[in-house]
């Protein structure tokens, strides 16, 4: 209310990995459970930064971006199309082979929030090797990134008959 979405926003854009990480996990708190902030952020831009940061080389920025596109289109059908169609879900199928676990973990949580509900998210990260990607995390993974992993899979899974078939045979 006090204006403080665009500070944040021009943080991102990379002065400093610590500000950045930091302006991206502030978002992303402003963003869980209170679906005005999760408008306002996109209204003012956000999206489109957050997605750049998926493609940074540090793991701590990506996990930051990551959770920050999850909390942003939590139960947000608008904020779920617009980070599809501005790449995200590709960026974050990739990100689930990250080596980083709080990476995969992260990417596993956007992936989930992106698809839940949609049939239409649900069907393109399955074309992405969502569903591949994600299987292959149970195979040796921490407890958390499976955790998370399996939250991914019941959102690509939910209400969407062949991508209940490619997990079962996964």
């Amino acid at each position: 209310q006090l204006g403080g979405i665009p500070p944040l926003l021009s943080l991102l854009n990379g002065a400093s990995l610590s500000s950045t990480c930091h302006a991206a996990n502030a978002l992303a708190e402003l963003c869980r459970g209170n679906p005005a902030n999760q408008n306002a952020i996109a209204l003012a831009g956000g999206v489109g930064p957050l997605l750049s940061m998926l493609a940074s080389r540090s793991p701590q920025a990506q996990a930051a971006a990551a959770s920050a596109a999850a909390q942003l289109a939590m139960d947000c059908r608008d904020n779920q199309e617009t980070v599809a169609r501005m790449g995200g879900l590709q960026a974050l199928v990739a990100l689930v082979g990250a080596p980083e676990p709080s990476v995969q973990a992260m990417a596993s949580l956007a992936l989930a929030a992106i698809c839940r509900s949609h049939v239409g998210n649900q069907t393109a990260v399955s074309e992405y090797g969502a569903i591949s990607a994600l299987s292959s995390i149970f195979r040796g993974a921490e407890d958390a990134v499976r955790a998370e992993a399996a939250g991914a899979l019941w959102a690509l899974a939910e209400g969407h008959s062949a991508n209940k078939i490619s997990i079962a045979s996964a």
